[in-house]
C-alpha cells in the first residue's frame, strides 16, 4: 500500500513536466517510435489495445493516430487528469482511461487484442507474476502483450563505469535480489530489476515467448539527451545500427530496456 501511494504521489508531481521531457529528448522519441514499430509488426491496426501505466497517455494518443483503439489506465492522478485534458481537446473517440492499479486489472470490464506496458511501469511492482496472472482474462484468443522493461544489466551504464560507478552498478542489486530507490518527485520509489528470463518464468503457462529486443542497446539511454546534438554522426550511426543488431544475442539483453512480446495461446 505504502508503494502504490508513493507512486500516486511521486507520478503525479511528475506529470506537469513528464510531455516536455518526452517531446523534447530526442533518444525518447526515437525510442517510442521502435516501440510503435515491433506493435505494428505483430499487431497491424485496427485493434484494441489495454494500456498500463499510460503515464500522461503519450504512447495512448499516439496509437490511437495510428488506427488503434486505447484504454489507458494509471493509478497516478495527475497522470489521469493529463489523458482526460488530451482526450477532450484532441476529441479522440478511440481513447478511454480509467485509474486503475496494477492489481485492479481484473476489475476492468471486456476483452482487449493487446496488453502494452511502455518504458519500466512495471519495474515498480515486486508483484509483477500477480499482474500477469490477470492477462488472460483481458486478452482475446491469440492476444498479445507488448512489455517494455527496464533490464539489470545496461551495456552503456558499464561502459561509463569508470566515470560514474554510482551510474554503473546502481541496478546490480538485483544480483543480491534487492530494490533499488529511485528518486521520482522528491518521492523514493523502489524499483525492481527484471531480466527477460525472469519476466518469461511468471508469465502464464499459456502465454509464448514471440520476440525480445533490446532497446538503448547501442542508442544512448535517455538521459544521454544531449548526445545526439554534441555526436550528430554518431548517434546518426547507432540509430542505424541498433534496429539491425538489437534483437541478436547479446545486444537484445544488455539494452537499457527491452522489448518482450508474449501471445496468448488457446
Amino acid at each position: 500500500m505504502e508503494q502504490t501511494e508513493a507512486i500516486n504521489r511521486a507520478f503525479s508531481a511528475k506529470a506537469q513536466e513528464y510531455d516536455q521531457y518526452s517531446r523534447t529528448n530526442p533518444i525518447v522519441r526515437w525510442s517510442r517510435l521502435q516501440v510503435y514499430y515491433i506493435i505494428r509488426k505483430f499487431l497491424p491496426p485496427p485493434a484494441t489495445i489495454l494500456e498500463i501505466n499510460a503515464g500522461t497517455g503519450i504512447d495512448a494518443v499516439s496509437l490511437t493516430k495510428l488506427g488503434y483503439s486505447v484504454h489507458a489506465t494509471d493509478i497516478a492522478d495527475g497522470m489521469i487528469q493529463k489523458i482526460a485534458e488530451k482526450k477532450r481537446k484532441l476529441s479522440l473517440e478511440s481513447l478511454s482511461y480509467s485509474q486503475t492499479s496494477f492489481m485492479g486489472l481484473s476489475s476492468l470490464e471486456g476483452t482487449y487484442d493487446a496488453i502494452l506496458s511502455n518504458f519500466g511501469g512495471l519495474n515498480c511492482t515486486r508483484s509483477i507474476k500477480d499482474v500477469f496472472a490477470q492477462f488472460p482474462k483481458l486478452l482475446n484468443p491469440n492476444g498479445l502483450v507488448f512489455l517494455t522493461i527496464l533490464n539489470p544489466f545496461c551495456l552503456w551504464e558499464l561502459l561509463t563505469s569508470p566515470w560514474s560507478t554510482k551510474t554503473a552498478f546502481r541496478r546490480l542489486n538485483w544480483i543480491r535480489k534487492r530494490p533499488t530507490i529511485a528518486n521520482v518527485g522528491n518521492t523514493r520509489i523502489l524499483t525492481y530489476y527484471y531480466t527477460p528470463k525472469q519476466i518469461i518464468q511468471v508469465m502464464p503457462r499459456n502465454f509464448k515467448t514471440v520476440y525480445v529486443k533490446g532497446l538503448s542497446s547501442i542508442v544512448p539511454p535517455s538521459y544521454y539527451e544531449a548526445f545526439p546534438s554534441r555526436h550528430p554522426l554518431l548517434y546518426k550511426f547507432t540509430t542505424w545500427l541498433e534496429p539491425k543488431v538489437a534483437h541478436i544475442f547479446p545486444f537484445n539483453r544488455v539494452g537499457d530496456y527491452f522489448v518482450i512480446v508474449f501471445e496468448k495461446e488457446n
